[in-house]
């Protein structure tokens, strides 16, 4: 339900706890009984697995809220990047969902190696 007056049903109140508790410098506390860790009840409930975001040039919190998940890395794999968004996936136990973490490995965005691969790598006169 998009409203129910038990709050563990009302929909709009999960997505705003699950919102503010992801973003960095979010304040959870603005919807009651909130907490920092509460998107990760909102994803095991609802089984999800990735976040999709969004980068605008303009918007610097697109950024910030970036830089935060990619220092995250005991929650968040970096699994693509392309001009307009970038996509983490969950960190997987391989013994909970085997496919989903190889999926997720085989995806891994690991820039060391990008930048250091190919022409680049074969060019040792730079």
């Amino acid at each position: 339900m998009y409203y129910a007056p038990d709050e563990a049903d009302n929909l709009l109140v999960r997505q705003l706890l699950t919102r503010e508790s992801l973003r960095p410098g979010g304040n959870p506390a603005t919807v009651v009984g909130a907490a920092p860790s509460d998107w990760m009840q909102t994803f095991d409930k609802y089984q999800i697995t990735h976040v999709v975001l969004r980068m605008h040039r303009l918007n610097r919190e697109d950024y910030v809220f970036l830089g935060h998940l990619l220092q995250d890395s005991g929650n968040w794999v970096w699994t693509s990047i392309g001009p307009t968004s970038a996509v983490f996936y969950r960190q997987v136990d391989a013994k909970t969902d085997p496919e989903l973490a190889r999926y997720v490995e085989s995806h891994r965005i690991d820039f060391r190696k990008r930048a250091f691969t190919g022409a680049m790598a074969r060019n040792r006169d730079w």
